[in-house]
C-alpha cells in the first residue's frame, strides 16, 4: 500500500540551523495493516507521518502509494490523492471554529461538489456512529475535548479512505474516548483500511500488526 525509499527530510539545509528530521528511512506498509510509530518527542514521527500523508514532501527519496510514485506529483494532484484516499486524525483535532459539527465532518466533501442535503446525511450517519447524534449543530466551542476528537474521527472517515493516518490521537482525550477510538480503528482495519499511527500510548502496540521506533530521525 505504502512504500518509502531512502527518505530524508531536512529543514534549513546547509545552514547553521539545519535540522535533519528524518534520515534514510526505508519502510513498506502492507495493505490492510495496522502500523504504529513510537519514539520520544522530536524523533521524527510526525514528520514521517506528514510525508506518508502527502502533507509534506521529502528532501530526498521516493514515496509510493499503490505502487505509484507520488513524490513528483503536483500540489493539485496530491490534494486530490488526499481527498480521495487518505483520512487524517490530528492530535489537536483541527476543527474549524464556529462551524457546526456536521459541517466540520462534511467539509472535505465540498470540493467534490456534493450538495448540502447529502453532506448532512453522511455527516449525521458518522456522528451517530460516534454517539454524537445530538451534537450535530454544536460548534467545537460547545464540545468537550473527547467530543471534538470524535468529530475529528468522523471527518477522517467521511471520504471512506483506504488509508487512515493518526498523530497522537489519544493524547488530548479521556479514557472512554480512547477506548472508542481504538475500537474504531480496529473496525476500520477489519473493513480493509490501512492504519498508520504515531503514538506514545502503549496500548497501540497491543493492537498493531507492526511497531517501529524512531530515534533521531531514523527508523528502528
Amino acid at each position: 500500500m505504502i512504500r518509502m525509499e531512502n527518505i530524508r527530510k531536512w529543514y534549513n539545509a546547509n545552514t547553521k540551523h539545519e535540522v535533519r528530521a528524518v534520515e534514510e528511512v526505508n519502510l513498506t506498509i502492507a495493505k490492510n495493516s495496522f502500523v504504529v510509530l513510537k519514539g520520544p518527542s522530536g524523533s521524527g514521527k510526525t514528520t514521517l507521518l506528514n510525508i506518508i500523508g502527502t502533507l509534506d514532501r521529502p528532501t530526498t527519496g521516493k514515496v509510493f502509494i499503490n505502487e505509484e510514485e507520488i513524490t513528483a506529483f503536483s500540489d493539485i494532484a496530491l490534494s486530490v490523492l488526499r481527498r480521495e484516499k487518505i483520512g487524517f486524525i490530528f492530535q489537536d483535532f483541527m476543527l474549524i471554529p464556529r462551524l457546526p459539527s456536521w459541517e466540520n465532518v462534511s467539509y472535505p466533501l465540498i470540493p467534490v461538489g456534493i450538495g448540502t442535503k447529502e453532506r448532512f446525511k453522511r455527516a449525521k450517519t458518522l456522528l451517530d456512529m460516534m454517539d454524537l447524534g445530538e451534537r450535530v449543530t454544536h460548534t467545537p466551542e460547545e464540545l468537550s475535548g473527547g467530543q471534538q476528537q470524535r468529530v475529528a474521527i468522523a471527518r477522517a472517515l467521511i471520504n471512506n479512505p483506504g488509508i487512515i493516518i493518526a498523530d497522537e490521537p489519544t493524547s488530548n482525550i479521556d479514557e472512554e474516548t480512547c477506548v472508542k477510538l481504538m475500537n474504531t480503528l480496529i473496525e476500520l482495519k477489519n473493513r480493509g483500511a490501512t492504519i498508520v499511527v504515531a503514538a506514545h500510548d502503549p496500548r497501540f502496540k497491543e493492537i498493531a500488526d507492526e511497531t517501529f521506533t524512531m530515534r533521531n530521525g531514523r527508523l528502528q
